[in-house]
């Protein structure tokens, strides 16, 4: 019984290491997407900007 009880201890340890692992790389990946969208959207605004500065160079 001893004997049942480390291993499932031990099973249960490793279910809980991966589940943590799973999980860090998750909230890392959606953290990752998630300063790719800014950038994005920093890089639109950049872009928005500079279209307006060619259209009144073309007015001017």
């Amino acid at each position: 019984m001893k004997d049942f009880i480390k291993v499932m201890g031990s099973l249960i340890d490793r279910i809980l290491g991966y589940m943590l692992a799973i999980m860090f790389a998750i909230s890392f990946f959606i953290k990752d997407v998630s300063r790719r969208l800014e950038a994005l959207k920093e890089l639109e605004k950049i872009l928005e900007k500079m279209e307006e500065e060619s259209v009144l160079d073309e007015e001017n």
